[in-house]
């Protein structure tokens, strides 16, 4: 991504397995959580990586921030019933930097709709906003064992400029494909995903989030923004489940 800050290593679940990596990030992921810490740029919410391993955690977040609701129409309307996170998709969130480092508060999430298949929750942090998305998950299901999402978090200014996204795969359950999710702000219709192989797909944005099951490994993405800016960053490396 275009930001980076600390250089640490960080756990990454995808299909309910967690796996270490060594990123550009800007916090320690505990526990089992399903997080991708990116650039805690921008909002005075989320901690620093050494605060939290020496204990301290974030107040979580009990509004919106403003500039959050003013970016991501999908944040401006009020929560719904129908906007509850699965525990499926949440189990573990709340032990690890997810509510710790960024004040990700589950209570708030909505749910991101339009997708034909899948499931997307944009979750406020303190001067923050997480993204918990699975292109795999249907509703109702009871195991881990195909699913392949996992989620994200970033502060307000690095959330709202687009460079919040990640990417996983899974050897055994999809060999040569690729987890792709992101968050957007309001304006931005559709994000290109271009991929190593040469090829480019188009993936639509609902609700502010895009995210697919790719047939390939991501090289780059690209979007028009509301303010008619064409930004293109490139995509970090896929971070794989443990075999």
């Amino acid at each position: 991504m275009t930001t980076a800050m600390t250089t640490i290593k960080r756990r990454f679940r995808i299909g309910g397995r967690t796996a270490l990596a060594t990123v550009a990030a800007c916090c320690l992921i505990g526990g089992g959580g399903a997080v991708v810490a990116m650039a805690a740029s921008g909002g005075g919410g989320p901690i620093t990586p050494e605060a939290f391993e020496g204990g301290a955690r974030a107040a979580v977040a009990q509004t919106v921030d403003a500039a959050d609701a003013s970016s991501f129409g999908v944040l401006a309307r009020p929560v719904a019933a129908s906007d509850s996170v699965p525990s499926i998709e949440s189990a573990g969130l709340g032990d690890g930097s997810f509510a710790g480092v960024f004040g990700g508060n589950l209570a708030l999430a909505r749910q991101a709709s339009g997708f034909d298949a899948g499931g997307a929750w944009v979750v406020p942090g303190a001067g923050s906003v997480c993204l918990i998305a699975d292109p795999t998950y249907t509703a109702g299901v009871t195991t881990t064992a195909h699913l392949l999402g996992g989620a994200v978090c970033a502060g307000d200014r690095a959330a709202i400029a687009g460079e919040m996204e990640f990417t996983g795969y899974a050897a055994t359950k999809n060999p040569g494909h690729t987890t792709i999710a992101g968050l957007v702000s309001d304006g931005v219709m559709a994000v290109s995903v271009s991929l190593k192989d040469g090829t480019v797909q188009t993936l639509p944005v609902h609700d502010n989030v895009y995210m697919a099951n790719l047939n390939g490994t991501p090289a780059a993405i690209a979007f028009v923004n509301g303010n008619g800016t064409r930004v293109t960053q490139a995509v970090g490396s896929p971070h794989a489940s443990q075999p």
